[in-house]
């Protein structure tokens, strides 16, 4: 722009020069130019060619005097803004904000349905490295308060009650599943046992026993009371009359007369006379004892237990 400049003033003083160059040739012409006269330069071409070898001294660095141009920064205007804020705003400064504090409010919400539903987590953590828990921890107590339907120590204690039997109106309901056999005590009758228990054991005999002989039986145990059966039962068969006896005990060694009687004689076509003795449980042992008269008898004698 500045070479551009310097050019159209070069070719206007040249312009200049030639036109008083012709004026001067014509002085004395008629019409011509005198003092106060024009030259027309019309036939002049609109651009003028022009070559310099080199541009004039104050071309190179040129100098433009700004003046007083309103809201122009200047050098010393812009030194006067550095000087009054000061030097952490120079250049290389530094601004402190210490004062800030160290935790910033934030409000509004984050949206994190863009994170995995899982998140991948690894490595290992030492137990030792866990802060104790607190006193209370180790024994909590907990106060439920009135929750509805929970069983309360209270509850429990009115339904169940003391130890014992009790009436139906003070105990808890209980219901058996209908699809469970019923637990039975040790030693309680059943229908198979009832049966097995109620068969005769052999006693004495079948066989011959001596004259004026007596012939006590092997103890049988009706169970520790209260026993699983009600009855003991005893058959005592001879071919002869001869004295039969029913004893009972509670210690297997003092036996005490229950039944005392006389086998019948046999009828006619018959080996034995029999006679059967059913008694009440009252002992735990049981047993059956006869006596031959001054003749050898053929004997036969059972007994067992039943539960009618």
């Amino acid at each position: 722009m500045l070479r551009r400049l310097c050019i159209a003033v070069v070719a206007l003083a040249l312009a200049h020069s030639q036109a008083l160059a012709q004026s001067s040739a014509g002085g004395g012409g008629s019409g011509g130019g005198g003092s106060g006269g024009t030259v027309a330069v019309s036939n002049f071409p609109s651009t003028q060619a022009v070559t310099l070898s080199s541009l004039p001294a104050y071309a190179a660095t040129p100098t433009f005097n700004v003046g007083t141009i309103a809201g122009i920064a200047t050098d010393a205007s812009v030194q006067a803004v550095r000087t009054a804020l000061g030097s952490p705003l120079q250049a290389g400064g530094a601004v402190s904000v210490s004062n800030f504090p160290a935790t910033q409010p934030v409000s509004g919400s984050v949206a994190v349905s863009n994170l995995p539903a899982t998140q991948p987590v690894s490595g290992t953590v030492a137990v030792s490295a866990l802060p104790a828990l607190p006193a209370f921890a180790s024994t909590p107590t907990f106060n439920v308060g009135t929750t509805g339907g929970l069983a309360l120590d209270a509850t429990l204690a009115a339904r169940l009650g003391t130890l014992g039997q009790k009436a139906a109106s003070g105990s808890a309901p209980v219901v058996l599943a209908s699809d469970t056999a019923l637990p039975l005590p040790a030693g309680a009758s059943t229908l198979a046992n009832d049966n097995t228990r109620a068969s005769y054991f052999a006693d004495i005999g079948p066989g011959t026993l001596g004259a004026s002989t007596t012939q006590p039986s092997a103890a049988r145990d009706a169970g520790a009371s209260p026993s699983a059966f009600t009855k003991f039962n005893a058959s005592f068969s001879a071919g002869l009359a001869l004295t039969c006896v029913v004893q009972g005990s509670d210690d297997n060694a003092t036996y005490f007369d229950l039944y005392q009687g006389t086998t019948t004689a046999p009828a006619s076509g018959s080996t034995y006379g029999t006679v059967t003795v059913s008694l009440p449980v009252t002992f735990r042992y049981y047993r059956t004892k006869i006596t031959t008269g001054g003749t050898a008898t053929p004997v036969y004698v059972k007994s067992g237990f039943s539960v009618n």
